[in-house]
């Protein structure tokens, strides 16, 4: 646990028991996350077998979900038990660049999303007492809320080693761009050269999350669907249920968030590190004007290399993980809920 230094203990340990991330020196690892799974299994099976009063299409939707769960439980399983050595690895190389940088690291928890993020994710037990529904009704679909919200914690954890690496390399740049010296052409060079193996090594993070991504963001889809399409249910036919309203608006706005919690580390890694080609750039412009053509030249290719080798995120090559994406979830969860609507109302 010592390659995740800046995260706090509780959330290793965290990470451990769900099996998010799995210890490469452990010989059985499924001992510690196996009790997390049978009980969210158990759960299913609970859920799926208590009677309840629902339209048709809620009965399909419910259905729909069981199935949904079960397959989520599998992949989960899977991914986060075939990605261990190769996520040590790369936590591993990612230590030994940072010692080489001159630049201290900006580690930016972002505490504060996180913090709102479990807030809303707990927000809705608060009113447990107030409930006449069995409490299974409840905690069966905070589980996969709860299993994807650390995977983005972890997910997050470890970007923020990439984020903090690529704003050392701009900030070194930066400060050579104004006190350019004799040893500052062959130290670009050298950046360069850690710019490609960070841009590498961040494909890879993103190769070994995108499975598991792409089953929380199908999860995510119908979940909001589902409860979004309650709630105006409810509100159509006049239904008095505060409490049912205030809950499902907070997990809506809990899924939302998560949404933005992602897309949002994704694209602050994607635009620091492909902002390095620009700075380099503009230090290459910036002293060719003084008459060092020549001596420059190396710098022009450095410059045209980092444009070549841009960093971006896609999810097994079907879409980009950028604000462009959010929108176009957001868009889907509008359009399938209008014609659900379309049936009952």
């Amino acid at each position: 646990m010592r390659l995740l230094q800046n995260t706090p203990i509780l959330l290793k340990y965290i990470y451990v028991i769900t099996g998010i991330f799995q210890l490469t020196s452990q010989k059985r690892p499924f001992l510690c996350y196996l009790p997390f799974y049978v009980i969210y299994a158990y759960l299913c099976y609970v859920y799926s077998t208590t009677p309840r009063g629902y339209n048709p299409t809620f009965i399909i939707l419910d259905i729909f979900t069981t199935i949904q769960n079960v397959a989520f439980i599998i992949i989960c399983i899977i991914c986060f038990h075939k990605r261990r050595s190769s996520l040590s690895d790369v936590l591993i190389q990612i230590d030994t660049i940072e010692r080489t940088l001159t630049f201290g690291k900006k580690y930016d928890s972002d505490w504060c999303s996180k913090t709102l993020l479990i807030t809303l994710l707990l927000s809705p037990f608060i009113f447990v007492p107030f409930f006449h529904s069995p409490l299974i009704m409840m905690i069966y679909p905070t589980f996969p809320m709860t299993l994807n919200c650390f995977e983005i914690f972890f997910l997050h954890d470890i970007l923020e080693k990439f984020l903090g690496s690529f704003q050392a390399i701009n900030e070194e740049i930066k400060t050579m761009n104004v006190q350019f010296g004799k040893k500052s052409l062959q130290r670009v060079q050298d950046l360069s050269s850690i710019h490609f193996t960070l841009v590498t090594l961040a494909m890879k993070i993103c190769e070994n999350f995108e499975v598991t991504l792409i089953a929380f963001l199908v999860l995510w889809l119908e979940t909001t669907i589902e409860t979004v399409y309650f709630m105006v249910v409810l509100m159509a036919r006049g239904s008095t249920w505060v409490l049912t309203y205030v809950c499902n608006g907070i997990n809506v706005m809990y899924y939302f968030f998560w949404l933005y919690v992602v897309v949002k580390i994704f694209a602050r890694v994607q635009s620091e590190a492909n902002g390095t080609s620009e700075l380099v750039h503009d230090m290459w412009r910036k002293h060719t004007r003084k008459g060092l053509v020549k001596r420059m030249r190396p710098l022009q290719l450095v410059s045209v290399g980092l444009l070549n080798n841009k960093l971006r995120f896609r999810a097994r090559g079907t879409f980009d993980l950028n604000w462009t994406f959010c929108h176009t979830m957001v868009a889907a969860v509008t359009t399938y809920v209008v014609i659900l609507v379309q049936f009952d109302i």
